[in-house]
């Protein structure tokens, strides 16, 4: 950090991010030169007998050359990157020099893979041992190999700007958007549209906003969250050493907690783990096949073939559209369920850009009419997912109602085909006296509250579940006139409901604090949380993690962020260098996640990796979740649906009273 300059342009890789390849490749070609020499040493007499056989014997004795000038120049490169900070490059500063001569040696190498290649799956040479032929094709053969990974990794970090230092908002923007062009042609095909157009100038343009000025490559920010990661990890072994204390969303504070009750967030009576249990099933089943499949991998298919109606796609269905010719996802949603058939009302499996898939069913235990909405689960609901901005919401008496534009589009086509189709107004016809429950996980929890708000005026008593929704979806009006009729599930440390533009800022802030702080080279870092990760079952957070800080380093390292031409607002940290500052862009207004949240954690969060999880669950403000908890593995697995249905479950069977501190 920042990105190394060779040739006089910026590559997207630092210097300090070649002491694994470096190695990889000194164990590679030591074996290929003890290879070469043993078969050299054994058959020198035989070249000799060949007919042309000098031509090999030149290969080889050129290969015996320049195979220890490769190892030396790997060996003094790794040694070299592995020196400094992640923020102090100066004494990594012959690198780019270095890499210069190794590219050098290795268009040599090339020249002579192209000799080796032609003598020896030529004619040239005949009546030699097939040993020392075979070992030249094979020699050759790891060559090309080489050389397409080169030619992969160049690819991999060339930087399309060439130079941060004199990028602009447009230049940035439109990098971008041709990234997210060639992203979106590679998953869904050269089908564009006008709206996917304008998304993708739209998510550009955040991308540009958020990350102008920002000087340092994607190893940086591995290795910054895992010293954010390790910091939270001291922060929680400080609370428990000093009492019983909960992980809640964000380590704060009980009292911070017990405003829930003090600002008017009072849970409902409906509001219990029995009903979030419960309607958890219908979001979870409108995933359809792939995730009951990945859920079930052994009895999954099986029990979908009990369901499933060949040739469906010959017959017409009104109730049933987008699925697949054997009704796979209506299979799903059956065999999750446990409902029947004729209790499907409608279900509509088509996704593009803005549409979602969604179903409504009838669920005559609780007396309700189910709208579950699915979530993320194709690159055009990543799309949805990243177009962040504010767009404002009409909503009777709520004054600056905003929302997250993506996901309000999305739940506009689902209102739209409401009314096209009269949809809940011929469902409620068939089950009077029912109320509605609306749900959906993920970007389906974030459409199912907006949907929530929407259909409020229409439906006094409706009821919303939204699990492990959005944290950024609504402006605190919209949520305060949501939390009566909204109720929020997150589990553990999920990354999605804290996930937001205002949370990202402050992690890449704390990001690049730690790094200045941080006196330990980058790849102790990277092979640290690697050994950690491997072996979870067996180790447990060293409680010398302080040691790798130094409060005082990085003196002469550069800037990571530079002055930015966009809005920005400047501060400086006393643990940073007095003359370094850095800019970062204001966000103008917060988003939070729907309502009230049902927060749930384990009991024990270092339990070992064969051990059963036990949970506890709290109510939590939305803004209570205002920091993003850096865990590996753990903030992914915590947001997977069937993880929050059989946390629900085990708490529901269990019995299990919410505090309401």
């Amino acid at each position: 950090m920042p990105g190394i300059k060779v040739f006089g342009r910026r590559w997207a890789v630092g210097s300090d991010d070649f002491v694994f390849p470096a190695a990889a490749e000194i164990i590679l070609r030591s074996a290929w030169l003890l290879a070469l020499c043993i078969v050299f040493g054994a058959h020198n007499d035989d070249l000799s007998t060949c007919t042309n056989g000098n031509l090999l014997k030149i290969y080889y004795v050129g290969m015996l050359v320049i195979l220890p000038l490769e190892i030396l120049f790997s060996i003094i490169i790794m040694r070299f990157s592995m020196k400094g900070t992640i923020t102090n490059d100066q004494p990594r500063r012959h690198i780019p020099n270095l890499i210069v001569c190794k590219l050098f040696l290795f268009f040599i190498e090339i020249v002579w893979t192209i000799m080796g290649t032609n003598w020896a799956f030529g004619s040239h040479v005949k009546n030699c041992s097939h040993v020392v032929i075979n070992v030249v094709k094979g020699a050759t053969i790891v060559g090309w190999i080489l050389l397409l990974c080169l030619v992969v990794g160049i690819i991999v970090v060339f930087d399309s700007l060439g130079s941060p230092l004199t990028e602009t908002p447009s230049q940035l923007q439109r990098l971008w958007k041709m990234r997210c062009k060639v992203i979106c042609c590679c998953s869904c095909g050269s089908n564009a549209t006008s709206n996917r157009s304008s998304a993708l100038d739209d998510i550009a343009r955040l991308f540009a906003e958020h990350l102008i000025g920002v000087d340092f490559v994607i190893t940086d920010v591995a290795a910054g969250m895992i010293l954010v990661q390790r910091q939270q990890e001291r922060e929680l072994r400080r609370r428990m050493t000093s009492g019983p204390a909960p992980l809640r969303a964000s380590y704060a504070d009980v009292a911070h907690n017990k405003a829930v009750l003090d600002t008017g967030y009072h849970p409902k009576n409906w509001m219990t783990l029995t009903h979030a249990s419960a309607f958890m099933k219908y979001a979870l089943a409108s995933y359809g096949w792939p995730f009951f499949v990945y859920d079930n991998q052994v009895s999954g298919p099986f029990k979908l073939l009990c369901n499933c109606k060949c040739c469906l796609c010959l017959r017409r269905t009104d109730d049933i559209y987008g699925d697949n010719c054997c009704g796979c996802n209506t299979a799903a949603i059956l065999e999750q369920t446990r409902i029947r058939r004729e209790d499907i009302y409608y279900a509509n499996f088509n996704n593009r850009l803005y549409e979602t898939p969604f179903y409504i069913i009838f669920d005559h235990e609780t007396k309700s009419v189910v709208l579950s909405v699915r979530g993320s689960l194709s690159f055009d609901d990543a799309l949805t997912d990243m177009l962040a901005d504010l767009e404002v919401m009409s909503v009777e008496g709520v004054t600056d109602a905003k929302a997250h534009k993506g996901i309000l589009q999305a739940a506009k086509y689902i209102i739209n085909a409401n009314n096209h189709h009269h949809l809940l107004e011929e469902a409620f016809q068939r089950a009077e006296g029912y109320n509605l429950v609306i749900v959906g996980h993920s970007l389906g929890a974030g459409v199912a509250a907006i949907l929530a708000i929407l259909l409020k005026p229409h439906y006094p008593n409706l009821k919303c579940f939204a699990y492990s929704p959005p944290g950024w979806l609504l402006s605190s009006t919209l949520n305060n006139y949501a939390k009566d009729f909204v109720c929020s599930v997150v589990v553990g440390k999920d990354l999605v409901p804290r996930l937001g533009l205002a949370t990202i800022q402050k992690l890449k802030e704390k990001m690049i604090s730690l790094a200045w702080q941080s006196n330990q080279p980058k790849y102790r870092i990277l092979a640290g949380s690697f050994w950690r990760s491997a072996f979870c079952c067996f180790s447990s957070s060293a409680d010398g993690d302080d040691e790798d800080f130094d409060y005082e380093a990085g003196v002469d390292a550069e800037p990571l962020l530079r002055t930015s031409p966009a809005r920005t607002r400047t501060y400086t940290n006393e643990q940073e260098p007095k003359d370094q500052s850095h800019h970062v862009p204001i966000i103008e207004e917060r988003l939070y996640m729907p309502g009230i949240v049902l927060f749930i954690e384990e009991l024990v969060p270092q339990r070992g990796c064969f051990e059963m999880p036990t949970y506890q669950a709290f109510w939590m403000r939305p803004d209570s979740f205002d920091e993003i908890l850096v865990s590996g593995f753990t903030m992914v697995h915590d947001h997977m649906p069937n993880v929050v249905y059989k946390a629900l479950k085990s708490l529901a069977d269990s019995d299990f009273t919410v505090p309401t501190l």
